[in-house]
């Protein structure tokens, strides 16, 4: 028998040991950890007390039977710990530790009683410790199955219900396990310990990660399959029985032959119905569900709407058909929040959700971890994940209360340029099946479609007021006819310019999708062929999206649609901003480049669009500054005459470049323009008389002027020669006489929230 224990416990025991490595590798809670150590070690414990001789003894007294009783219950105790705090239940946490140490207490003192006689056999009479601790064993299982069906039954979340049903299959393994243990028999101990170890391994799984096993799912599979082959195996066991046409008891060994028949195909009728399904697929090939055609129909639905509520109509009515989702909703990011650093989401209409959250909004923190996932990560989440992955385990209160009420079960984060700007939330499906990855990876898709059809209502909107703006600029058609044909000029200019830097990388992207079809058409795709293929096709597609990016940035700036947060800054920190990033390029062009200022003020500013009007300033002057050239940079603090004038900083960027004809000077400010011939256009951004298309000083003007400021130009000429030079001059005020923020809406055309006021040179 001793024999027979040491090849049982032999493996138990490195199975325990791999186990403890693993709970120290992917341990997320340091109390919990201990929890699950503490459940190996007295795992460990129970398994070599069968190795012990029957009448060893500690302390002269205490044998294998107190030992063996002491370990189960403490172990009972730490596995009923683990359930409670994994399914966030602290009250019952609580009321479990004290009824523990309350048995744990009385059947050791049951035991003293007893003399501590306990050693594995039975005795001959009924003890007070037999009654406490069978007693406590009772009414502990009774306890923890009973509050796993009332938590299974009660739970809104279908996964945290499947992760109480996997609990709750583990307490009945513990069960069995104790049950064997205690009988005091030698092969049902070795049963025992090899039965003790899943629920052990088990808990280690489940505190160690958030996500489980599909107990409902695999359970009703299993059912199917058990009620199948019943089925199956009748159906033969009875025609095999009346083709014989023997009597019910006229032949037993014959209804043996029939009823094992028939119980043998039964078993078989799966596993043969799946392979032939198997070799069907591989001659007639089933269509199943296909999420990327799916989602690219869908796509083609929703690019055509035009304002907020048309896409978020239908995006809620493609989730209800496709994914048999009733219930969505589509949240904005309206405006920054009350505190630095936070974000609003605002609700939309067209959606389907509770009416007790249609004015409801959240506060998201973004240095919290759930914008992390959602904003940075730039992944989907569900509720589930949201209770249970440890990594969001820092999420606010206030975060959790607002998801709660609105009674969802994923969230996808809506992306336009890689900035969130919305969420898509949807609720429980039809048929209440948990939310798998190949469904969040669906909404993920869905919610890429609706920014980009976020993005195409901008357009329209922006399109539709320029269009209108245009229609009134035309009536004075006939007094700009001079400035009309240059302009006609500038944009041929633009023609030729844009054309130069979309074809550059257009090239590259046809030219590599060429040889990715070659390479995959002979066979030779390798997978550092297509790292660096992908690298060079995401570096052209992001030269196209910088070009897109500018081209929106004036549109907005024609509607007076940039979004500005105001808040504290200083010029230095704006400047310091603007050059740092072109160190490189100014020592490539051997440039000097010299900047001054002191005891400058703080400032009301967008700080980002500030750094982008001023690196678009002091890009242009390096462009057209030739090779050894020279680009000073002053800013200064203008006092004023009367106390009542706002106090203002003058920047000064000054180069010994080309320079700019007189009559031009007003001229570069306008969009597509650039000074000299295009056909010295060079696809080299910061080259000597590189090309661009003519936007950058456009977006400077825009932002400075939203800023309350101005900005001009000063030249005696344009030269290739003595390189006159050129001087810009910024003046911002210190501070806004009045505050606030832009926002866009898609429905109608945008309105200037922020009183800028003009100052004077």
């Amino acid at each position: 028998m001793q024999l027979l224990f040491l090849v049982v416990t032999l493996p138990v025991l490195i199975a325990y040991a791999l186990l403890s490595g693993y709970v120290l590798v992917m341990r997320r809670h340091m109390t919990v950890a201990r929890l699950v150590l503490l459940l190996i070690a007295l795992g460990m414990f129970i398994s070599l007390l069968p190795l012990l001789p029957p009448d060893a003894r500690a302390a002269g007294r205490i044998g294998r039977g107190f030992a063996l009783m002491a370990a189960s219950i403490s172990l009972m105790m730490a596995f009923g710990m683990l359930v409670y705090k994994d399914l966030r239940r602290p009250r019952a946490a609580l009321r479990w530790e004290i009824f523990g140490a309350v048995w744990l207490s009385v059947a050791l003192l049951a035991a003293v009683i007893d003399g501590l006689s306990l050693d594995g056999v039975q005795p001959p009479r009924v003890t007070a410790g037999d009654v406490a601790v069978t007693a406590g064993f009772v009414i502990a299982f009774s306890v923890l199955i009973s509050s796993l069906l009332d938590f299974a039954v009660r739970e809104r979340l279908p996964e945290v219900a499947n992760r109480t049903l996997l609990w709750f299959l583990l307490t009945g393994l513990l069960v069995t396990a104790f049950g064997l243990l205690g009988s005091g028999l030698g092969v049902a101990q070795g049963i025992g310990i090899v039965t003790l170890l899943p629920p052990v391994i088990g808990a280690a799984y489940l505190t160690s990660g958030h996500r489980t096993v599909d107990v409902r799912g695999n359970l009703r599979r299993i059912t199917t399959a058990l009620l199948v082959a019943q089925a199956t195996g009748s159906v033969v066991f009875v025609t095999l029985y009346f083709v014989n046409g023997w009597a019910l008891d006229s032949n037993v060994d014959k209804l043996m032959i029939f009823g094992l028949t028939g119980a043998a195909l039964g078993a078989l009728y799966i596993p043969l119905w799946l392979v032939i399904r198997w070799l069907l697929a591989l001659v007639l090939p089933i269509r199943d569900f296909d999420p990327a055609r799916l989602t690219r129909d869908y796509g083609q639905q929703v690019s055509q709407a035009v304002s907020v509520k048309e896409i978020v109509t239908a995006a809620t009515g493609a989730l209800h058909r496709v994914m048999g989702i009733p219930r969505s909703a589509l949240l904005l990011v309206n405006t920054s929040g009350d505190g630095e650093g936070d974000i609003e989401l605002l609700a939309m209409e067209g959606g389907i959700f509770p009416d007790r959250t249609r004015r409801v909004t959240l506060n998201m923190k973004v240095n919290g971890p759930l914008y992390r996932r959602l904003a940075v990560e730039q992944r989907p989440l569900s509720q589930y994940d949201l209770l249970y992955d440890p990594a969001l385990a820092g999420t606010t209160a206030e975060e959790l209360a607002f998801f709660d009420r609105w009674e969802m079960h994923a969230y996808a984060p809506i992306l336009m340029d890689s900035v969130m700007i919305g969420l898509l939330m949807v609720g429980a499906k039809r048929d209440d099946t948990i939310y798998q990855t190949r469904d969040l990876t669906v909404l993920s898709s869905v919610a890429q479609q609706i920014g980009f059809a976020l993005r195409n209502a901008r357009l329209v909107a922006d399109l539709r007021h320029l269009n209108s703006s245009m229609r009134s600029l035309n009536r004075g058609l006939e007094q700009a006819n001079t400035e009309l044909a240059h302009l006609d000029n500038v944009k041929t200019d633009f023609v030729t310019i844009a054309s130069h830097e979309l074809r550059t990388p257009l090239a590259q992207i046809r030219g590599y999708t060429d040889v990715l079809d070659a390479f995959n058409e002979s066979g030779m795709l390798e997978k550092d062929q297509v790292s660096n293929m992908v690298h060079n096709l995401r570096g052209a597609s992001e030269r196209m999206d910088e070009l897109i990016s500018a081209m929106l940035d004036v549109s907005q700036i024609d509607v007076n649609a940039m979004n500005l947060h105001f808040a504290d800054t200083t010029p230095e920190a704006v400047l310091k901003q603007a050059v740092e990033p072109l160190t490189d390029e100014i020592r490539q062009r051997r440039l000097n480049l010299t900047a001054r200022w002191k005891g400058l003020p703080v400032i009301q500013a967008d700080e980002r669009r500030l750094v982008q009007a001023f690196r678009n300033i002091v890009v242009n002057a390096i462009k057209f500054t030739p090779d050894g050239g020279h680009i000073e940079i002053q800013a200064s603090l203008q006092t004023t005459e009367r106390p009542v004038d706002v106090e203002q900083i003058l920047v000064t960027v000054k180069d010994t470049g080309v320079g700019i004809d007189r009559e031009n000077l007003e001229l570069i400010f306008h969009k597509f323009y650039r000074t000299g011939d295009t056909s010295r256009h060079s696809s080299g951004t910061y080259k000597f008389l590189g090309g661009g298309p003519g936007l950058g000083l456009t977006i400077a003007k825009g932002v400075i002027e939203a800023h309350g400021g101005q900005i001009w130009a000063e030249s005696e000429r344009y030269s290739l020669q003595d390189f006159p030079g050129t001087t810009i001059y910024v003046l911002l005020p210190v501070s806004q006489q009045e505050t606030g923020k832009r926002i866009l809406t898609f429905d109608s055309a945008p309105t200037l929230v922020l009183k800028r006021k003009k100052a004077q040179p």
